[in-house]
């Protein structure tokens, strides 16, 4: 058995209020990056996200922003070959997200497994 690194890309919501739009997409990217790093498990290894744009502008001076962002989860997989180690580590992000409780997530595209090696 060989360690797979799989990864996929996802799109959610965050809602974060703030006093600029700056910030409030920098808080979103950073409170993604930290729930799904809370709910990793052993299998989990990194995450990338980034606010790519503001989804809903506050209506009122005290409600909060709802921004997109877009992220990247990699996860650690023992398997015998690329294909079963992406089906694998497939289901683990998938845990890995709902664990995480984000806000209507979808995929982007298909996980990906390249060898540790």
């Amino acid at each position: 058995m060989r360690t797979y690194h799989v990864r996929r890309t996802f799109e959610t919501v965050a809602t974060e209020s703030a006093g600029t739009t700056g910030t409030a997409k920098s808080d979103a990217g950073d409170s993604i990056r930290a729930d799904i790093r809370e709910a990793g498990g052993e299998p989990f290894e990194s995450v990338a996200a980034e606010a790519i744009d503001v989804f809903e502008f506050p209506a009122g001076p005290f409600d909060p922003y709802r921004i997109t962002v877009q992220g990247e989860v990699t996860v650690a997989v023992e398997s015998d070959d690329e294909a079963s180690a992406a089906g694998t580590g497939a289901e683990l992000i998938d845990d890995l997200l709902t664990a995480a409780r984000l806000d209507g997530w979808e995929y982007l595209e298909e996980a990906s497994a390249t060898a540790a090696d």
